[in-house]
């Protein structure tokens, strides 16, 4: 479950010696804190504007390419995916990780950390500690504290190899949430200040495609019925990354143009299953709606919708699969989208607008 026996160390040495030597030329070697690279901040490949209390911010192009990256930790002799925090980790916020686990892999952790670049019984706090453990298909959470590691809390999860795995540790009022693959655990406690977290480290055999922090308390969204684009416009190729939870059987997003009109709305019927797009041309005057495309979201889970602003129409994808693609009703569709809206039955956790497409 834990770390290895020292007869176990001791056979492996050579082993973790020759790859060190391998991998150094490819990954850094830390000496200290500084020399861990910050988190990804936004879904966006590059440039970003991402929706807080205060407005949107500017977020630049720091991250691209951005390909998630093993550090050479010289006191354990290991290579982890070690990323530091750029501000404290807040209520309402997630820490992303996807990947692919290989064919043979037994374990996997995610830990969240303070002042230490991996969990260790006598440095720096282990925060928060998942464990997923392939051979027994089960995640344990658990925690150290004194120099010890606290009671595990297990619960049985269904992982393949070789296929995409997601994992979402989500920051409650007084928990963490974590969702393997949208299937929501048990909360688990806070045992330690959630502000002292200042580092994710990811260790085992996974290749990491994707490691990031985003969100915002849900504040930012609560008294927001309209949120006018930065720019005063969507522009074409353009990119609106919207995450959010669905709350009950029905929710609508809109794209609002100059007049308040909803130029692209899209409402979900849960219970119904279907998503229905339409277009509003005058006050309350619809053109067709369209149907097509199944139903992509699903009751008391989170969701992220992808819109592009192509030359052919908006594009849409949800979680990550494509949707479908609904022709512009509107005249120079360049300029013409203003806003975005949300109606209260749809609980918004973050907004992005990426200012360049993949």
């Amino acid at each position: 479950m834990f770390p290895t026996s020292t007869a176990m160390n001791k056979f492996l040495a050579p082993i973790l010696v020759i790859g060190a030597l391998q991998l150094v030329a490819i990954s850094p070697v830390a000496g200290n804190e500084g020399d861990y690279p910050l988190i990804k901040t936004t879904a966006c490949p590059g440039a970003a504007y991402t929706y807080g209390r205060l407005g949107f911010t500017y977020v630049r192009d720091e991250f691209t390419p951005f390909v998630p990256q093993r550090t050479y930790v010289a006191k354990t002799n290991v290579f982890p995916y070690v990323y530091r925090l750029r501000e404290e980790f807040i209520i309402g916020q997630a820490i992303t990780v996807r990947g692919i686990i290989p064919e043979n892999t037994e374990s996997l952790s995610i830990s969240l950390l303070s002042k230490t670049p991996v969990y260790d019984l006598e440095v720096g706090e282990t925060v928060f500690h998942i464990s997923i453990r392939m051979a027994n298909e089960t995640v344990g959470f658990t925690s150290i504290k004194d120099g010890k590691w606290e009671p595990e809390r297990t619960k049985s999860i269904s992982l393949r190899y070789d296929e995409e795995f997601e994992v979402v540790i989500r920051a409650l009022h007084d928990c963490f949430e974590v969702i393997i693959n949208g299937i929501v655990s048990s909360p688990f406690t806070y045992s330690k200040p959630l502000h002292i977290i200042d580092t994710v480290s990811i260790q085992g055999n996974a290749k990491v495609t994707e490691l990031r922090i985003g969100g915002h308390d849900h504040m930012s969204f609560k008294n927001a019925s309209k949120i006018d684009l930065p720019g005063g416009h969507w522009k074409r190729n353009e990119r609106i990354i919207i995450d959010g939870y669905t709350k009950v059987d029905a929710f609508e997003i809109n794209l609002l143009d100059a007049k308040g009109l909803r130029a692209f709305q899209i409402i979900a019927h849960l219970d119904d299953g279907y998503v229905a797009r339409n277009s509003e041309t005058s006050s309350n005057v619809w053109g067709g709606e369209e149907f097509a495309g199944g139903m992509p979201f699903s009751k008391a889970q989170d969701f992220a919708i992808d819109l592009t602003n192509k030359a052919c129409g908006i594009e849409m994808y949800v979680n990550r699969k494509y949707f479908t693609t609904f022709d512009h009703r509107i005249d120079n569709p360049e300029v013409g989208y203003k806003a975005v809206s949300f109606s209260s039955t749809v609980t918004i956790e973050g907004l992005e607008i990426c200012t360049k497409s993949l």
